[in-house]
């Protein structure tokens, strides 16, 4: 009879025949076992807590608790954590815990310092009193900072270079900025007026309606107004013509005198005849009737 084997996640019965692991417990390989293993607690006392919680196939996985690390492992896992070494004022984290390595703590060089204990923080640099425009109080140590004092003065005696707050330069190009801003809108704004001004002092030439009724070259007020006077005394409106365009009044009289002599006709009835024909009036009428 071959050999029963079962897979991770179960184990061989008794009938030779493989089940799946009960409750809180596990097998993570094949195997032959009458009986599966139990999981692992994440004790507090061991300073773990719980990552994953226990499978038919897979074990619980745990860790250390913040600010531990691991220092007792066994099957690649760990059992037991302590507290991580704290740094004290004076000295900084050199190189920060991992999961199976303490910190490493180093004093503070010169010119640093450090005012915590924890096992997070590094020597900070001090404070550049000079970069503020002040004078330096109090020295700096390993536990404490630099103390500035008033801003710099110069004396007579010292040379000092002139050093101005960060915040008094920052209001400096502040108000450069807009004093720039305010003077290019003006600029501009002055620009666009003299633009429109310009446009509208230009000179504009009218446009005038072509003289479609044109006098002649030679024509005379003074001799049109005398033709005026002529044809009001001595002419009927049907016996003249306009003189202002250059034609002399003619009565119809002469204009018939003109065309009867043209034809060589002299009948002095047809001299009486004008050139219309009046309608009979009404006396005419009646003697007809």
């Amino acid at each position: 009879m071959a050999e029963v084997k079962c897979q991770k996640g179960t184990y061989l019965d008794t009938i030779e025949k493989c089940k799946t692991c009960p409750h809180d417990t596990f097998t993570d390989e094949e195997n032959k076992m009458d009986k599966c293993r139990a999981c692992r607690e994440c004790t507090s006392n061991s300073n773990l807590v719980m990552v994953k919680k226990c499978e038919a196939d897979k074990n619980t996985e745990c860790k250390c608790k913040q600010g531990y690390y691991c220092s007792q492992t066994s099957d690649f896992h760990c059992d037991h954590c302590n507290p991580v070494a704290m740094c004290p004022p004076g000295k900084g984290v050199a190189r920060p815990y991992t999961y199976q390595t303490d910190t490493v703590c180093s004093p503070c060089p010169p010119g640093t310092y450090s005012n915590v204990n924890d096992y997070v923080s590094s020597c900070k640099n001090y404070t550049s009193c000079d970069d503020l425009g002040r004078n330096i109080e109090d020295p700096g140590t390993s536990v404490s900072d630099v103390v500035c004092g008033p801003i710099q003065t110069c004396r007579p005696t010292t040379s000092c270079s002139w050093v101005l707050p960060a915040s008094l330069w920052a209001g400096i190009v502040v108000t450069a900025l807009i004093v720039f801003l305010v003077l290019f809108i003006m600029y501009w704004r002055n620009k666009h007026q003299s633009k429109r001004s310009e446009i509208s002092l230009s000179p504009i030439s009218p446009v005038l309606p072509p003289d479609i009724l044109k006098y002649p070259a030679d024509f005379d007020m003074e001799k049109c107004a005398e033709c005026d006077k002529h044809k009001a005394e001595n002419y009927t409106d049907m016996d003249s013509s306009i003189q202002c365009d250059g034609v002399m009044p003619m009565m119809m009289s002469e204009k018939y005198s003109q065309s009867t002599a043209a034809n060589g006709y002299t009948d002095s009835h047809s001299t009486y005849h004008s050139l219309y024909q009046s309608q009979p009036q009404e006396s005419e009428w009646n003697d007809e009737l």
